[in-house]
């Protein structure tokens, strides 16, 4: 993948949006990929993710999720 254009944190959960390129029908397409995870530290202390969540992880999630649509469909006029 390539290099994050953009991260939402909601807590321990993180939404990071990457552009990438794909070649369709002879022409290159600019196509947005989403990854979000629970952000964590094992038991080293070492920072890790996961896309298994908790019960009280979903309204951070849901949230996480719309501010990500939000940034990719809602342009402003400046």
């Amino acid at each position: 993948m390539s290099e994050p254009v953009k991260r939402i944190r909601c807590g321990n959960i993180s939404a990071t949006i990457f552009n990438n390129t794909r070649e369709i029908n002879g022409k290159e397409v600019e196509i947005k990929n989403v990854q979000i995870q629970r952000i964590f530290k094992d038991r080293d202390g070492n920072w890790k993710g996961t896309s298994s969540y908790r019960v009280s992880d979903l309204p951070k999630l849901a949230l996480a999720a719309s501010k990500v649509f939000e940034y990719l469909t809602i342009r402003s006029e400046d």
